[in-house]
């Protein structure tokens, strides 16, 4: 009997694991996406007309990229998973997952873009960039306590 009280335990202490990485994932998409929803509200109506498309995104990026750092960096500790690997993995997972969830249904609800217009019709060079900036997203809360990464966080500050 007490055998199986341990597996309970245990089985419940994985659902609870996962249930606290999909809330860190929801916010960690949530704080991202309002930050990229601000930028977004300045790069499109003052930016894109006197810089161009591709170099008001290109511009964006890296300013997106930092926020993304923060906010893994944020989640990662508000969540104590340093520890936890896999749910660093999930939590980003399921932040990407929400992030292009609501992505999708804001160009399709308030845009009028299809899917096949998210995806084909991204710039040649812009397009791709900020793909990597989704594989970042996704990567980076599992990524914040790696040590391939700790240096350039520590060189950055942001560690």
């Amino acid at each position: 009997m007490s055998t199986n009280s341990k597996v309970t335990s245990k089985g419940e202490g994985l659902v609870s694991d996962i249930l606290v990485s999909m809330q860190a994932g929801i916010q960690y998409a949530s704080m991202v996406f309002a930050v990229g929803f601000l930028l977004g509200s300045i790069r499109v109506p003052f930016l894109v007309p006197r810089i161009g498309q591709r170099n008001a995104e290109l511009l964006e990026m890296p300013l997106m990229a930092l926020v993304i750092i923060r906010s893994a960096r944020h989640i990662v500790h508000r969540y104590t998973m340093a520890g936890k690997p896999l749910l660093r993995m999930l939590t980003g997972l399921v932040g990407l997952s929400m992030l292009l969830g609501v992505e999708l249904s804001v160009n399709y609800f308030i845009l009028g873009q299809t899917l096949r217009d998210y995806f084909v019709n991204r710039d040649s060079v812009s397009g791709p960039v900020y793909f990597a900036s989704l594989g970042l997203f996704a990567l980076m809360p599992y990524f914040h306590s790696h040590a391939f990464v700790r240096p350039f966080l520590v060189v950055f500050k942001f560690a």
